[in-house]
């Protein structure tokens, strides 16, 4: 095989990877506020965030979620 073919491959196999994981989507809602949501590896939105007047704002929530999510507890609140 040339090489080229096999950097190409690799490149494949990365897309695949990347696109089977968790992620973050900050976006902007109808009122202009940034927003996140967290989607599964299968597209499905998991969780999301409230309204921030900023960027840094959003970027803050995400980062305060994976901080303590891992330490949160379940409250049954449906009794």
């Amino acid at each position: 095989m040339k090489e080229g073919f096999n950097c190409f491959i690799d490149i494949r196999e990365e897309v695949i990877v990347l696109s089977s994981m968790p992620k973050f989507e900050i976006f902007k809602d109808a009122a202009g506020k940034f927003r996140f949501r967290l989607k599964a590896p299968n597209g499905e939105t998991i969780a999301s965030g409230e309204a921030y007047a900023t960027k840094d704002g959003c970027k803050g929530g995400i980062e305060s979620v994976k901080t303590n999510a891992p330490k949160a507890t379940i409250v049954d609140m449906a009794q």
